[in-house]
């Protein structure tokens, strides 16, 4: 019998490392760089200074917690890609560095936040494209949020963000169609007038 304990032993004495490496302390590392990346992130001034806060977060792997990380990541950006003041080159090069890491978790076409990507990235594009009248990045969102809809058909945040992009876009057309689905799905929705 003790023979038989002991082959049991042996693997679960290998098991329970690896468990707690990869479940608890690869994700607590996650954690910890998320709180810094977003911490360091918003004290930067530069946008070197910027990507130095997120390197240790983006570059850190960990069987959860992706998802989020690029969640931040986009959210941070969202402040000087909204930024009037903010020169268009140095935006350009944010948007750039955030859709390096993005645009291949949108091409591999799976995860918690594969959907989710979607919209937040065309949020980032849309907003690029309509601060800067730049038509490149509002047909990049619209690309994002059709693809977004052929995933999730009845996902209201989609239809907005086209909305948004013709309607301030000046494509009224297209802009009547999308109001006209919205209110097809969401009678008592939001003004879209």
């Amino acid at each position: 019998m003790k023979k038989y304990s002991i082959y049991l032993l042996i693997p679960i004495l290998f098991i329970i490392p690896i468990s707690l490496y990869f479940g608890s302390y690869l994700p607590w590392k996650k954690a910890q760089n998320v709180i810094n990346a977003m911490r360091n992130g918003q004290a930067a001034r530069s946008l070197d200074a910027f990507k130095a806060a997120y390197a240790p977060l983006l570059n850190s792997r960990s069987p959860v917690g992706e998802d989020e990380a690029l969640k931040q990541l986009i959210t941070m950006s969202f402040g000087a890609v909204s930024d009037p003041n903010a020169p268009k080159e140095v935006v350009e090069e944010l948007v750039k560095f955030v859709a390096s890491y993005v645009e291949p978790a949108v091409a591999k076409g799976s995860g918690a936040g594969f959907v989710q990507y979607h919209y937040v990235m065309g949020s980032l594009y849309a907003r690029m494209g309509l601060q800067h009248k730049d038509v490149a990045y509002l047909e990049k969102a619209e690309r994002l949020f059709k693809d977004g809809l052929v995933l999730s058909p009845t996902r209201p945040q989609f239809y907005y963000g086209l909305f948004d992009i013709y309607n301030q876009g000046g494509r009224q057309k297209d802009a009547e169609v999308i109001a006209q689905k919205i209110l097809e799905y969401w009678p008592k929705g939001f003004d879209i007038q």
